[in-house]
């Protein structure tokens, strides 16, 4: 990670408690399109939340790159779509 590259996307929390996750570019500054989402209750759910400072409904942070097995345990856990 750059000091250019802070962050990667931002993340909100909808009113069901619900984690959604907009990727604007991967953690080496690529660009991409991905929409992550995730599920109270769940493993992936805790270690995002955990890895955004937490997070309530209505509120929308900036997400800091995950270091990278926690980015591919994330996705291929997640229901993501690419655009």
């Amino acid at each position: 990670m750059t000091k250019t590259q802070a962050y990667i996307g931002d993340a909100s929390m909808d009113k069901h408690g619900a984690i959604n996750i907009h990727l604007r570019q991967t953690a080496d500054g690529q660009p991409t399109s991905a929409h992550l989402h995730y599920l109270p209750g769940t493993k992936e759910f805790e270690e995002v939340l955990s890895h955004i400072g937490g997070i309530r409904p209505g509120e929308t942070k900036l997400v800091k790159p995950f270091d990278e097995a926690a980015a591919d345990l994330s996705y291929s856990n997640s229901e993501a779509s690419r655009s």
